[in-house]
């Protein structure tokens, strides 16, 4: 059988998108309701608990853009995973001092709505998830903060696992190192869009991109 590497269809069916001056930093949800454990039920989680991965890993990372943000006077929002239907999640980013990002609904293609309330005005950050790294895939500058794998001792929670990278690179950072986060950062508000696009050109292995499934 010959197979066919697309990526996401989702993402696919949208442009790359071209620079434009940061203005937002945009934290993508790292929560879960009832404090359940994310992926719980795998071996290596078995032994987590929701304050070590969903309180810990918000609590630093926040910590850091927080700093950023008002050093350098951008807006910080936070990319709801229950798409601002959670009252428990409102709740607990409003502890840490920042809101819930207001997005347009698309009742027809409810599947949209995360793509395309997201603009390249934005450094999109996150830990490791789908979006992001689709994202990543179409020319949005993501950081990826990727510390839950020293959090937990999970290699798989690395930036572009199972590829081999350095721990800390320009975009990513798999260390809780708040100077070394803070360092992505930077490096993504004043990089260029040719030097990114030459930066990226080096993992588009981690997240196929195919506009439109052609």
């Amino acid at each position: 059988a010959k197979y066919i590497i697309s990526g996401s269809i989702k993402n696919n069916c949208f442009p790359k998108v071209a620079f434009q001056k940061i203005r937002n930093v945009l934290w993508i949800s790292h929560f879960t309701e009832n404090k359940v454990v994310p992926a719980k039920y795998k071996k290596s989680r078995k032994d987590v608990t929701w304050d070590q991965d969903i309180y810990e890993t918000n609590r630093i990372c926040i910590e850091v853009l927080k700093k950023f943000c008002k050093e350098y006077k951008l807006n910080l929002e936070v990319l709801s995973a229950y798409k601002g239907n959670s009252i428990e999640e409102k709740l607990f980013y409003q502890s840490f001092g920042i809101k819930i990002k207001d997005i347009s609904k698309d009742d027809i293609h409810p599947w949209r709505e995360s793509y395309n309330n997201i603009f390249s005005d934005t450094i999109i950050v996150h830990t490791t998830s789908t979006l992001g790294y689709e994202l990543f895939a179409r020319n949005y500058r993501v950081a990826f903060f990727a510390i839950r794998s020293q959090l937990l001792n999970i290699d798989s929670l690395k930036f572009a696992w199972p590829k081999k990278t350095k721990d800390i690179g320009n975009f990513w950072c798999n260390n809780n190192n708040t100077d070394s986060l803070k360092k992505v950062m930077e490096f993504l508000l004043n990089v260029s869009e040719e030097e990114w696009l030459k930066e990226t050109s080096h993992f588009e292995d981690i997240m196929k991109y195919d506009h439109k499934n052609e």
